[in-house]
């Protein structure tokens, strides 16, 4: 609510329920009030943000199959390149596990002494939009920056034996869609049917700083609900 938008009428009115105050300070406080009062009155449960994620299955990875997320493509290799520095290829293991723990190996970039430039090549740096985990012989892709911009990662394969959840982040089987959360300034307050919830810092559509302040029910007046 802006002062300026009140009639001649109801400034008259201001002034004579406040004299000697200034109408912008009371405009400023009532815009104020309206915000609080729509808080209630306009319902909405705000979101933290979550990453997406993809599943890339190694059933029997083989010489030259490839696994790419978004412009980055790791190349499996029964041998390394004799040029140790060539980027992005990884070494099959003996096991499925063990190529797939290779493999977040590579996107993560890191590893003791035995590892890099063994498991994968060294000139391998860290994948820019995901890191990766691995459980037996299946590697989930997360986007590093949560929200639903994590949904345009591209996702592919080659080779009979790897399959990808989806042809992107968030689809398919085993993926989890990527969701943006609410933007909104330190301090702010949302409420829906049952909570009451507060921003602790400010956040952009990637933030998770939204928490739950309380539980609203019937209550009796006497401490009880």
């Amino acid at each position: 609510m802006q002062i300026d938008a009140l009639s001649e009428e109801a400034k008259l009115k201001l002034n004579s329920i406040c004299p000697g105050c200034q109408l912008g300070q009371v405009g400023t406080k009532l815009e104020a009030l309206c915000g609080f009062m729509r808080m209630f009155s306009e319902k909405e449960t705000p979101k933290n943000a979550i990453a997406a994620t993809g599943l890339i299955t190694i059933t029997a990875a083989a010489n030259n199959d490839t696994v790419t997320i978004g412009d980055v493509t790791y190349t499996f290799k029964t041998a390394l390149s004799s040029d140790p520095t060539k980027p992005n290829e990884v070494l099959i293991g003996s096991k499925a596990n063990d190529s797939a723990a290779n493999l977040v190996l590579a996107i993560k970039a890191e590893g003791t002494v035995g590892e890099v430039g063994v498991k994968y090549s060294t000139g391998t740096v860290p994948h820019p939009l995901v890191t990766a985990s691995a459980s037996n012989n299946n590697v989930t892709v997360t986007a590093k920056t949560k929200g639903a911009a994590g949904n345009d990662i591209d996702l592919a394969k080659s080779g009979t034996d790897l399959a990808v959840s989806g042809a992107k982040l968030g689809t398919g089987t085993g993926a989890t869609a990527g969701v943006d959360g609410t933007p909104g300034t330190k301090g702010d307050l949302r409420i829906d049917d049952t909570y009451l919830y507060r921003l602790k810092a400010d956040q952009d559509t990637s933030g998770t700083n939204w928490v739950r302040l309380g539980t609203f029910g019937d209550y009796n007046g006497d401490g009880s609900a």
